[in-house]
């Protein structure tokens, strides 16, 4: 993949960092940034969104918790916009209207490569959006990554016990949706 992913974007300071165990024994560190530059196309296995409705922000549910950036992977010949489009309807049953970089998340893995693993190792990055809800489509249908998904205001979001990494990407769109 070239040189580190962390010496790409040397002039960001990340808003937070942590340490995450994935299933089958995977361990990633993570940075979180909140910026305008948007990593190339070729280093982001992943999109996301936090998706807003007026002061109300959309809350997915999984079985290890909750969190507020549905998406997911891109597949062969999607675009970072079509991804994150279907991810979104999958997820979270809402078509959304024009997406906003908000930042990015990069992973470094921790752990040796599991053979069956398909995505980019070492590194990988998600980029995040924020989009607003337009319609909603339909019901998810719940499966083993997302079971339910909801309005919150953004208000009381952050008495959830979300993820740092959703917590920094909240305290962003709160602050830009403020009057």
């Amino acid at each position: 993949m070239g040189a580190p992913l962390d010496l790409l974007f040397p002039e960001l300071d990340p808003v937070c960092k942590e340490t995450a165990d994935w299933p089958n024994r995977i361990r990633v560190h993570l940075r979180t940034y909140v910026t305008a530059v948007e990593p190339t196309a070729e280093i982001v296995s992943s999109v996301r969104a936090v998706v807003t409705r007026d002061r109300e922000v959309l809350v997915v549910t999984t079985p290890n918790g909750r969190h507020l950036v549905p998406g997911g992977r891109i597949e062969a010949e999607e675009s970072h916009d079509a991804a994150l489009r279907r991810e979104l309807v999958e997820e979270t049953g809402w078509e959304v209207g024009d997406l906003h970089p908000i930042g990015f998340v990069h992973y470094r893995h921790l752990t040796p490569r599991p053979d069956d693993y398909p995505y980019p190792y070492p590194d990988s990055i998600q980029c995040v959006f924020t989009a607003e809800g337009t319609r909603e489509v339909g019901q998810i249908h719940p499966d083993e990554w997302e079971l339910a998904a909801e309005w919150v205001v953004i208000e009381h979001a952050d008495q959830l016990n979300l993820p740092p990494v959703s917590l920094a990407f909240l305290s962003h769109v709160d602050r830009m949706k403020k009057p």
